[in-house]
């Protein structure tokens, strides 16, 4: 466990086709980690995987760095001078920084973002349940989830809606007390609907509607959220039944009229209805707003809310920065102590070692010391030999010596090399 070690691409660092190349589940790159581990090259291993990174994280020995480049690079099907333009490596207190800031949402394309925290933890469990990871890894990652949490509730990055999608889903919240309870109709069956939709699942809403021109596409989407398809042309049947109507599609017409959502309040009986339209051009008409129990918000609206929230989290980010930085420094003075721990433990062992012999000795040419003289013996010189080594063993703790020093010690010492 002498060096920890991170190789990655991510967003910034490797275009969209170049990631994709590098999408590998954990699953599939375990063997790798095991390939590695089994031939000396590391200690332990954890592949991360996200939408906008591929990193590996590693402890080890005496690593190779060309042979770690090699292995993941493979990962993507390319070697290690074809991917060396994408890759970053990052050891010790700056690989243990990153993390920190991954899991803290503080490295991401959306900063703040609350979906990489448990993409990490998945990836860590994984390798922690396949026994691909060792001690200091284990004492990383258990850091990194601690800080990750630390940041979120101090700081209150993570607060605020920075997407168009859950910026709607946000102010559904706030114009209704339960989402739960709520009829829903999605116009559109694109990638704005399944953001919105994952939004609106994990607020409770259970009851939901997906229009969509391709009637196959909306059946698609609704499988997946346990929802209802239809075609385009039901809206003026859908409206009536929709506490809450949000929509994104690429019509150049807008597809809700002010005569529809008139007739459907009347249906309603003046029931309000609230439209959140994601759209661009429009798929509400605008005079829908100036209906009596008819409240539409546009795509503009929303795009206020985003710009607040993520000039909110940018002013947050010096005091993440910080807490971040210091939570690496603890750790580093933990790993300090574990590199000596090891050590220390081999010195008492020795010395315990030694006390025995020694006892028996005493033992073997006295044969006549009653039990309580033995018990007696055994207790104070037990107690000498603690007495003589907490200073050594203090200052092995505050001086913490690299590898060649812990040789000299333990040559001094007469311990055989471990």
């Amino acid at each position: 466990m002498w060096m920890l070690g991170l190789l990655g691409l991510n967003h910034t660092t490797a275009s969209v086709e170049v990631r994709e190349k590098f999408a590998v589940p954990s699953a599939e790159f375990v063997q790798t980690i095991v390939g590695l581990v089994d031939e000396g090259k590391i200690t332990g291993g954890v592949w991360v995987q996200t939408c906008n990174r591929s990193e590996f994280y590693y402890a080890a020995d005496e690593p190779d760095d060309g042979v770690l480049r090699e292995s993941f690079a493979a990962a993507g099907g390319l070697t290690g001078d074809e991917a060396v333009d994408y890759l970053y490596l990052k050891t010790n207190r700056d690989a243990v920084r990153h993390l920190l800031r991954v899991v803290s949402g503080l490295d991401s394309m959306i900063v703040g973002e609350p979906q990489i925290f448990g993409q990490v933890k998945e990836a860590y469990d994984f390798s922690l349940q396949a026994g691909l990871t060792d001690a200091l890894l284990n004492e990383l990652f258990q850091r990194s989830f601690a800080t990750g949490k630390k940041v979120r509730t101090e700081t209150g990055i993570g607060e605020g809606a920075v997407s168009v999608s859950y910026a709607g889903v946000a102010l559904a919240k706030k114009v209704f007390d339960d989402l739960g309870a709520l009829e829903v109709l999605f116009i559109g069956a694109g990638e704005m609907a399944e953001l919105a939709l994952l939004h609106l699942k994990e607020n409770g809403v259970w009851r939901i509607r997906i229009a969509n021109r391709t009637l196959d596409k909306a059946a698609e989407l609704a499988d997946r959220f346990n929802a209802r398809a239809h075609p385009l042309d039901a809206l003026p049947e859908l409206l009536p039944q929709a506490d809450l109507v949000l929509s994104c599609t690429a019509s150049p017409e807008p597809l809700v009229t002010q005569p529809m959502a008139a007739e459907a309040l009347r249906r309603r009986k003046h029931k309000p209805m609230v439209y959140i339209d994601m759209a661009v051009p429009a798929d509400i008409d605008r005079a829908v707003g100036a209906l009596e129990e008819a409240y539409l918000y546009t795509i503009d609206d929303l795009k206020d809310v985003v710009e607040r929230n993520l000039a909110e989290r940018a002013r947050r980010m010096g005091t993440a920065e910080g807490l971040v930085d210091a939570e690496a420094d603890k750790f580093m003075e933990r790993w300090a102590s574990l590199k000596v721990s090891p050590l220390i433990q081999e010195i008492q062992t020795h010395i315990a070692g030694l006390q025995k012999q020694e006892m028996e000795k005493l033992l073997k040419r006295n044969p006549g010391f009653t039990e309580e003289q033995v018990k007696a013996i055994q207790y104070y010189s037990t107690a000498l030999l603690n007495k003589l080594l907490h200073t050594p063993m203090t200052q092995l703790k505050a001086i913490r010596p690299e590898r060649h020093q812990q040789h000299m010690i333990r040559k001094f010492l007469g311990m055989e090399e471990k």
